[in-house]
């Protein structure tokens, strides 16, 4: 679902917005969050944005973000940046051709998911160790120019590539390990971003897959959505004094 939600319009951000992502993902892996009635919703005249970018795995988040919330829907504004099959490389020519466009929306918070298309041209050598990384600083870099409504630096979280059950599982998984996500951690670290660990939340859970063994199953898409819920809800908590 692309662009589920939609602007309230401006104003600081208030406890309200944290208090029903708080409900919303205060438990990782239990039972559905139950829907409230409409009175029990009072509306907020502020959402954040949220840029979810990536891969295929991210196709999924907004709907499945928005199935949590489901009780506020105007909480949160989603916007689908992601595309199937996307690479490292692939993603900076998807970028270049919709920055125009994006760096338009302000957005409060943008969701990065790759790597998972690197694990193959890494293994085969036709992609270098440092040329996925150069790849990825370059993605990084660009969103960092990003601000939001209120001329901040848009947040980024930069999530570890899940493990695969496919037919090449062993060595995907061992270049995943190996390569890409020790990558994807150095570069938040030093770039100062958050990193999610996506990577660790699907470990030995064949259960939670798609029979391609890539993707999550509806089940693995829920469990992703909560977990990205829950450092959405880090993410946006106003500093500690």
């Amino acid at each position: 679902m692309k662009d589920a939600f939609h602007f309230a319009g401006p104003a600081p951000a208030t406890a309200v917005v944290l208090a029903f992502l708080e409900l919303a993902a205060g438990c990782l892996v239990g039972a559905p969050v139950p829907p409230l009635g409409p009175a029990a919703a009072p509306a907020s005249r502020y959402s954040p944005i949220i840029c979810c970018a990536g891969d295929s795995l991210m196709r999924p988040m907004p709907t499945r973000i928005y199935e949590l919330i489901r009780f506020n829907p105007g909480s949160l504004i989603l916007k689908d940046w992601s595309q199937g099959g996307q690479s490292s490389e692939t993603y900076a020519s998807f970028f270049d051709r919709r920055a125009d466009v994006w760096s338009r929306v302000r957005p409060d918070l943008i969701l990065l998911q790759l790597g998972t298309n690197d694990a193959r041209p890494l293994r085969e050598g036709s992609l270098r160790p440092d040329e996925f990384e150069r790849n990825l600083r370059a993605i990084v870099r660009r969103f960092q120019e990003f601000r939001d409504r209120a001329g901040r630096p848009s947040r980024i979280l930069v999530a570890s590539a899940p493990p695969v059950h496919d037919a090449e599982a062993g060595p995907k998984n061992e270049i995943l390990l190996q390569v890409v996500n020790p990558t994807l951690r150095r570069i938040a670290a030093e770039e100062g971003l958050t990193f999610v660990d996506n990577h660790a939340l699907l470990a030995d859970r064949p259960d939670l897959y798609d029979p391609d063994g890539v993707h999550p199953n509806r089940r693995g898409e829920r469990l992703l959505a909560r977990h990205w819920l829950h450092w959405i809800r880090e993410a946006l908590k106003p500093p500690s004094s």
